[in-house]
């Protein structure tokens, strides 16, 4: 395996400052929405593909569940970057993320049916809004790549002592064996899970009408940034699978990934509940149809799968290569074994 890698102090500004301003971006669409509407639950029902908002304004809704998905993640990315040692991984996980989801607006907001939607200066504001957030996850993904130096490792003049409470030079945190087991199963699963559905819908629908729930059609977009199901679906789940089986390998990058795979997981179960709740789904759920039965329990897991696997990989780790001691266990190959009894030099 070779040296673990942190970010230098302007590679960590620069992803500071960058997911700060994808997550203040989704921010200020979203609150411009609520603005726009009777309220957040308003909103939540536009997203989820229920009977429009009622908008006070002439403009359309803006926003989908991609832009909280953003807000959460990147704005977690952009508070945490500055001391994490998994800042690295960190500004990945969001730079992907946010490249992913973000880019079918660029070619949605550009199509010829989209001059029936709201007024040509929302339009532009809207793709200029996801271009901008596009080329910030970019950004994000190359200060990660050449942003990175060799970590320290602490002691004293090598001689190996146990070093400072974690901070941004230490090496990045690996998941425990619980952690890692955990987040392989709720992240795998759910991915798994959701594949079938994707699978399903296929061979349901036909490729004609899924394609068009995969590249943004007329039928299929909910908003000016809403990110097409299909997409977004096989997005997230190929996201949660390279961070489960990460995850298994005990890879430092599977915390930040799986976390924020975990996320936008929580959020599709949250709002698939929501949703089943308010058409009284619940009722007689038992008697419905095992289509209906499978959807509304899916949802279900996919909260349990989010929730579970998100606070195991938030969770204390372990420094250091998995499975080997902590590096104040390991005798440095130069120097060998601390002396027994005298203090580090300098004291």
């Amino acid at each position: 395996m070779g040296q673990p890698q942190i970010l230098t102090r302007g590679a960590r500004t620069t992803g500071t400052v960058a997911a700060g301003l994808i997550a203040l971006i989704s921010l200020v669409w979203i609150v411009r929405d609520l603005a726009e509407t009777e309220g957040p639950g308003s909103v939540w029902w536009m997203w989820s593909g229920l009977p429009a908002a009622d908008y006070s304004g002439q403009g359309v809704g803006v926003t989908g569940l991609t832009d909280l998905v953003l807000v959460l993640v990147c704005g977690a990315v952009a508070v945490t970057a500055p001391r994490s040692p998994s800042a690295t991984s960190a500004l990945v996980a969001a730079g992907l993320l946010t490249v992913a989801l973000r880019v079918p607006s660029l070619w949605i907001l550009t199509s010829d049916w989209m001059r029936l939607w709201g007024d040509q200066d929302q339009r532009t504001q809207a793709l200029a809004s996801a271009g901008t957030a596009v080329g910030l996850g970019v950004v994000l993904l190359i200060t990660a790549a050449v942003g990175r130096r060799a970590p320290d490792h602490g002691g004293y003049g090598g001689y190996g002592y146990p070093p400072a409470p974690a901070g941004p030079d230490e090496e990045p945190v690996r998941p425990g064996n619980g952690a890692a087991a955990t987040a392989f199963l709720c992240l795998g699963a759910a991915a798994c899970v959701r594949a079938a559905w994707e699978v399903y819908y296929v061979q349901e629908y036909g490729w004609d009408v899924y394609r068009s729930a995969l590249t943004g059609g007329r039928n299929n977009v909910l908003s000016l940034l809403y990110t097409p199901s299909a997409w977004g679906a096989l997005t997230v789940v190929l996201i949660a699978l390279v961070a489960a089986v990460a995850a298994l390998r005990h890879a430092a990058f599977s915390r930040p990934l799986g976390m924020a795979a975990a996320t936008a997981i929580g959020l599709w179960g949250a709002l698939g509940l929501s949703v089943a709740v308010k058409a009284d789904l619940f009722d007689g759920l038992w008697d419905a149809t095992l289509n209906l039965q499978l959807t509304v329990l899916s949802s279900a897991f996919y909260v349990l799968a989010g929730i579970v696997a998100l606070l195991a990989l938030a969770a204390r780790g372990a420094h250091g290569p998995a499975g080997g001691a902590p590096a104040w266990d390991r005798a440095p190959a130069s120097y060998g074994p601390p002396p027994p009894s005298s203090p580090p030099p300098g004291w």
